[in-house]
């Protein structure tokens, strides 16, 4: 009975001198588990293109293309075209976004 004991007594020191086992996420930058993380606030495109559908509903399709197309910069040619400084480019927003949103603008009275 001693000879059990004190192989209890020299586990238990041994045990005790151990480090405990840590769990994986120990390694990963802790992060406190009472603050809920903060979600990304959206930008102002993301929240245009939300907006679109809604746009289509009460504005018609013609208005909603024209703004579809200006939000997603649409327009024939390269990026480095896309600029007013090109006439084929201002040509191209005149027809497919100014024309669009006026035809709209007219057709309620507005005019």
């Amino acid at each position: 009975m001693k000879q059990r004991l004190e192989i209890a007594s020299a586990r238990h020191s041994i045990e005790s001198t151990r480090k405990p086992r840590q769990p994986i996420r120990a390694h990963y930058p802790k992060t406190p588990r009472h603050r809920p993380r903060r979600r990304r606030q959206a930008n102002n495109y993301e929240i245009a293109t939300e907006l679109i559908d809604e746009i289509y509903l009460k504005e018609g399709e013609l208005h909603g293309d024209a703004i579809s197309r200006c939000l997603r910069c649409e327009f024939p040619g390269r990026d480095v075209t896309k600029d007013f400084s090109f006439q084929p480019f201002r040509k191209h927003f005149l027809d497919g976004v100014v024309a669009p949103v006026q035809a709209t603008f007219e057709s309620c009275g507005h005019a």
